[in-house]
């Protein structure tokens, strides 16, 4: 453990590292915002399709039935 707290003291002591682990940071924050609000927006286009549209929302449906018989 104090081996990595040593080489991040290290990395974070020089600027170009600080600058690429910010940025690595800043794009796993972004692409994880990103994910989260999309998710969200699906979600919300689900609910509101199935607000409107009641008994098909499970999948389930009457169906009429004209065979043979």
């Amino acid at each position: 453990m104090k081996e990595n707290l040593k080489d991040l003291i290290i990395i974070l002591s020089r600027e170009e590292e600080r600058r690429e682990l910010l940025k690595e940071v800043l794009k796993a924050e972004l692409r994880s915002a990103a994910k989260d609000l999309l998710e969200g927006m699906a979600i919300a286009e689900r609910e509101a399709f199935c607000e409107q549209n009641e008994d098909v929302c499970n999948g389930h449906y009457s169906r009429g039935l004209d065979g043979l018989f």
